[in-house]
């Protein structure tokens, strides 16, 4: 608890159209998300930047990000960000 942890995830699009994530939304403020401003066309990757605050948190966590996207039939990818978090060890003074 207390650190603030960066992640990304890669996506690829396998299509044969320009793959366009129009907005991402997080189940809650600990969680943001930086996403592509441009088309993935097809062949070519792009990184998803997720950034997670522990500040204040402990125990288990999962934080449901929503991908909106051009992808068919569904227009949308539901991800899961599952983790521990451990509670922050005090510092006891030594004996001096």
């Amino acid at each position: 608890s207390g650190f603030i942890v960066f992640d990304s995830f890669t996506v690829k699009n396998t299509g044969k159209a320009p793959y366009i994530i129009s907005d991402i939304k997080t189940a809650c403020n600990c969680v943001v998300v930086a996403r592509p401003e441009y088309p993935v066309m097809p062949g070519e990757s792009a990184v998803i930047r997720i950034k997670f605050d522990s500040i204040g948190r402990a125990g288990s966590m999962v934080a449901g990000i929503v991908v909106y996207d051009n992808s068919r039939p569904n227009l949308r990818s539901i991800m899961y960000l599952c983790g521990e978090v451990l509670p922050r060890k005090s510092q006891q003074g030594g004996g001096g």
